[in-house]
């Protein structure tokens, strides 16, 4: 459906719009907006280009779209290719976290060997893979990807954050609702990655008349220290915030070589729209 919007949002600065496409997280904008979502996406953290990453560096990929699924039939196999040493990686799919995300499905992959120094690496298919048509776009966005490590593997944990939230908001959109927490992450800091490559993991306690239940989000990242827990109109990392419901929330950094913070302090929202 192509629509024209009523309203536009605010005009984010462009890196923080880059960031934050993929979770569709429109600033607030008039209740009966239409708009409409991109039909397919996918962001890798570290993002193509990177240099001076750690040996033992991970993969972060948020596939978007119709067909994310499929993605997971091109990264098993899949490795890093480079000085004509092939280095297979290990495949975590975080099941759980897309069965309860909101059109959107996070991997994560990492070297089965540290990788070498000062070196750049391309990504590569499994051996003999013919991807088909269908997966033009995902497998032309992998193997278009390069980047490039440094002297060093890293083993050092990143700093806890502090963690605060502007509490719940709810915007109903022509296209659909966006259902969400607003949280900020302060203090950011890590003895080798930029506190702006840093990823985040949220660790959630749910609370409501079907009972408690606990789980972990894993972020790409975030933009300027800002986050979200939920969904905007098109897609995010987490379904369906019960109304009437109670979330407590910590989070967690991680660094380039997935490295993980403690947890910082909790937050904790009621949802009533």
């Amino acid at each position: 459906m192509t629509t024209h919007p009523r309203a536009r949002p605010p005009r984010l600065a462009p890196t923080l719009t880059a960031a934050l496409a993929l979770l569709a997280l429109a600033f607030p904008a008039a209740r009966s907006a239409h708009a409409r979502c991109m039909s397919r996406s996918l962001q890798i953290a570290p993002p193509h280009g990177t240099r001076n990453l750690p040996q033992n560096l991970q993969i972060v990929i948020v596939a978007y779209g119709h067909q994310r699924d499929k993605v997971v039939e091109l990264l098993d196999g899949a490795a890093l290719m480079g000085g004509g040493k092939r280095v297979p990686m290990t495949l975590r799919r975080l099941a759980q976290q897309n069965k309860a995300s909101y059109h959107t499905s996070t991997f994560v992959l990492r070297p089965k060997t540290p990788l070498a120094s000062m070196r750049r690496y391309r990504f590569v298919l499994a051996r003999g893979q013919k991807p088909p048509a269908s997966l033009a776009y995902w497998t032309k966005k992998l193997r278009a990807y390069e980047i490039a490590t440094g002297r060093s593997s890293d083993s050092v944990k990143p700093k806890a954050p502090k963690l605060s939230t502007k509490g719940y908001a709810y915007q109903a959109f022509g296209c659909g609702p966006a259902s969400r927490i607003a949280l900020k992450l302060d203090g950011l800091s890590d003895d080798r990655s930029s506190s702006a490559h840093l990823g985040v993991v949220l660790h959630v306690v749910e609370r409501s008349a079907s009972g408690r239940r606990t789980f972990n989000v894993t972020l790409l990242g975030h933009g300027a220290g800002q986050v979200f827990f939920g969904h905007g109109m098109c897609s995010g990392n987490f379904r369906q915030l019960k109304e009437g419901g109670r979330y407590t929330i910590r989070a967690s950094v991680v660094d380039q070589a997935g490295n993980v913070s403690a947890p910082s302090n909790p937050v904790s929202v009621r949802i009533k729209r």
